[in-house]
């Protein structure tokens, strides 16, 4: 009996023991330390973010500020001859088109109407193509073209209707590859859109390219007359809510464009991403919209009636002058433009009212 004795007591020393050791508390305080670290860990994680977006927001301002319209462009090879010495187009330095194409990758990852995409470019950088596209220039804006080491073409596609069967693919892969991504890597994945919705989807757009796949003789008046019929039940509904028939009412339509504003709303946003882009890998560029289009179109073999071309940009190295100074005499050059006070362009609530960020 005495041994069973102590032997309880022996097994109660060692739990007693056991459950004091260093060796448990220690593991006690590695706990806590690695709650601690984790916490520590998160705290790095979110400065470090924070870090990283100031950073970023820096460099953006840095290349928006940056940016400007580049009148004069160094030739490759050439780099001392003025560019109003000579009526030759220059050659092309291989690096900056090179970059210059990159560029276009990242402009066209632009924000576009149902993403449909309704533009084409054209980089145009040998020199035979560089001096047939000059020639239909105007002013100092052939030098340029002549000059720089490319010119990225924007098209304006008034009727990417006829893109339907790839668009449709687009969408399906698109689809396809997120539901991929989201089960392998738990990413976002897009919804699937039902054959009704793509078909809606379809109807709306070729409602904003003329009316494809239909005839062009029969498109075009087609598309104006929903266009102006839109336009016509939305002053009507207006005045009905006017006049508190409609009050409280969601029925909303929109302003329906031409398809070309459309189209060129679009590619004006992929060329300003282009001009950003180009700007913080170090190049030059030079939007431009004088120039005869029906000229340009011949020689680059754009086709008739479908697309329009809203500008060029220019792209390349400058040509470092004491008198940097378009056609028109305005001055160019790597110091930021006047602008117009910001309380001038930017109203708060309503046009004319004066923003203050303590009336959200």
């Amino acid at each position: 009996m005495r041994s069973y004795v102590l032997f309880a007591i022996a097994i109660a020393s060692g739990l007693q023991t056991e459950a004091f050791s260093p060796r448990q508390v220690q593991h006690d305080t590695r706990v806590i330390v690695t709650g601690s670290s984790r916490g520590r860990t998160q705290m790095s994680r979110e400065a470090s973010s924070e870090d990283t977006a100031v950073a970023t927001e820096e460099t953006f301002d840095h290349v928006v500020n940056k940016r400007y319209a580049c009148t004069r462009f160094r030739r490759y090879q050439e780099p001392r001859v003025n560019n109003t010495e000579t009526l030759t187009a220059s050659v092309s330095d291989p690096d900056i088109v090179s970059r210059a194409f990159q560029c276009l990758g990242l402009a066209q990852r632009s924000p576009s109407g149902f993403n449909e995409q309704p533009f084409r470019i054209i980089l145009v950088s040998q020199c035979e193509a560089k001096q047939n596209l000059a020639s239909y220039c105007i002013g100092r804006n052939a030098y340029r073209v002549r000059d720089s080491d490319c010119s990225a073409v924007f098209l304006a596609d008034r009727e990417s209707g006829r893109n339907g069967k790839r668009y449709n693919e687009m969408l399906r892969a698109s689809m396809i590859f997120s539901e991929e991504n989201h089960r392998v890597a738990g990413g976002r994945s897009r919804r699937h859109m039902s054959g009704k919705e793509m078909r809606k989807l379809r109807l709306i757009i070729n409602f904003m390219s003329s009316c494809y796949p239909w005839p062009r003789f029969i498109a075009v008046p087609v598309s104006f007359a929903v266009r102006w019929l839109v336009c016509g039940v939305a002053m009507l509904t207006r005045f009905l809510r006017s006049i508190n028939i409609l009050k409280g009412s969601r029925f909303v339509l929109p302003t329906l464009s031409s398809a070309e504003t459309w189209a060129t709303k679009n590619t004006s946003l992929a060329a300003m991403t282009f001009l950003l882009a180009c700007t913080s890998r170090g190049l030059s560029t030079c939007p431009m919209e004088g120039f005869d289009a029906g000229g340009v179109r011949k020689v680059l073999n754009v086709p008739r009636g479908r697309y329009s071309i809203p500008l060029i940009v220019c792209v390349g190295k400058s040509h470092k002058m004491s008198d940097e100074a378009d056609d028109t005499g305005m001055s160019h050059g790597s110091m930021m433009s006047p602008r117009y006070p910001l309380k001038d362009v930017v109203f708060g609530n309503a046009f004319g009212e004066p923003f203050s960020a303590g009336n959200c």
